[in-house]
């Protein structure tokens, strides 16, 4: 992904770590908010970019990311000139 606009949530390991005292489906269920939400975010992005040809627009992806007991999704383009559009 091009280096552009960094967008830091904090809190998220407290989160995480009060979790595991719930069930396992409560745990399930968090991960697929989290991930409607990714999804969201990666919708609501490619319908405001701009389109011309339509490459920033098809670049814009959304990555999963799992390690350490964390789940991070990436939502964003590879596309050089992405931050200074966006």
């Amino acid at each position: 992904m091009a280096n552009g606009i960094c967008l830091n949530v904090n809190g998220m390991d407290k989160i995480f770590s009060d979790l595991k005292k719930y069930t396992e489906k409560v745990k399930v269920d968090v991960a697929l908010e989290i991930n409607a939400s990714a999804l969201n975010i990666q919708t609501n992005a490619k319908k405001k970019a701009p389109v011309n040809f339509g490459t920033l627009r098809n670049s814009i992806q959304l990555k999963e990311e799992l390690g350490n007991g964390k789940l991070v999704y990436t939502v964003g383009s590879n596309m050089s000139y992405a931050p200074y559009v966006e």
